[in-house]
């Protein structure tokens, strides 16, 4: 069986679809949309409902020289909902602080260290440079 997956009740399908199947409600983004909050620094998942449909095709089917098969003949060509599954998950107060201790405040410290080496680097560089013109003006006044 062919399966077809969208959002369910064919959120942002054609209307051709959504119009050719009877009871469907009419489909909201809010309640029938894929959404995924990350915390910003890592990309770490911490809240999302995940909503899926699963629909099969229906249209007439036909065998080469035979024809339609007759109790296909009628069928419109459309996607027939056959199951949706959503899930849903959010992350804890203790898990978020979890992983702003253990992750997060670990970042802090590491561009911490990160801009000290720079500064560091940058003083050796300048020092190095210093170094250089000091004894290049010192072997041009023959000493």
């Amino acid at each position: 069986v062919p399966v077809v997956l969208s959002f369910p009740h064919l959120l942002w399908a054609g209307e051709e679809y959504q119009n050719t199947v009877l009871g469907l409600e009419t489909p909201d983004s809010e309640k029938h949309a894929f959404a995924i909050e990350f915390e910003p620094t890592v990309g770490f998942p911490l809240k999302g409902n995940i909503r899926i449909q699963f629909n099969t095709i229906m249209r007439p089917v036909s065998y080469p020289g035979l024809g339609y098969f007759p109790d296909t003949k009628k069928l419109p060509r459309a996607l027939f909902p056959l199951l949706w599954i959503e899930d849903k998950f959010e992350l804890t107060d203790k898990l978020i602080d979890e992983l702003n201790s253990k992750l997060l405040n670990n970042l802090i410290i590491m561009d911490a260290v990160k801009w000290g080496f720079i500064a560091v680097g940058i003083f050796l560089a300048i020092l190095s440079i210093g170094f250089c013109i000091f004894y290049k003006s010192r072997e041009s006044r023959g000493q």
